[in-house]
């Protein structure tokens, strides 16, 4: 009898991240095509909110956004750039996914932690992520079976 695995977006996302990862590549590397430099932000933006990689900034965006601005802060999104992307896993993506941040929370973030010359991968992989999380891809997975009955 096989094993059976049900992916999930997360797991998904962490694939593509991963297969990116064993590439030689830094954020905003310009070898890469531009799909795969909003790949790297999507990663670097889950790995600068989840609390396994970035306790501050996951503590600042949950209760305390006036702490945005603190070094601390800065400094994680500066680890989660230079490379602690490459460690996300799928719970840290769907603990990104499950703290429903609102686009003004992540406007400040962005604003006070972000250099200027990266706003649009970070907004354009923002973006993206907001419509992933917001889809559910395994609902549809379930009708799918459901109707080879």
């Amino acid at each position: 009898m096989p094993l059976k695995y049900n992916l999930t977006k997360y797991d998904t996302l962490n694939s593509e991240v991963h297969r990116l990862s064993s590439k030689p590549t830094d954020a905003h590397t310009k070898g890469l095509s531009e799909e795969d430099n909003v790949l790297i932000f999507k990663a670097v933006l889950i790995a600068s909110f989840s609390s396994g990689h970035s306790w501050q900034t996951h503590k600042c965006l949950v209760s305390d956004t006036q702490q945005l601005k603190s070094s601390e802060v800065k400094e994680e999104f500066k680890l989660a750039l230079n490379g602690k992307w490459k460690d996300i896993t799928p719970f840290d993506i769907k603990e990104v996914a499950g703290m429903r941040l609102s686009d003004t929370i992540f406007s400040e973030w962005l604003f006070f932690n972000v250099d200027k010359s990266q706003f649009n991968f970070c907004k354009r992989a923002w973006a993206e992520l907001k419509e992933e999380f917001g889809t559910d891809c395994d609902a549809a997975v379930l009708r799918v079976g459901a109707s080879d009955k």
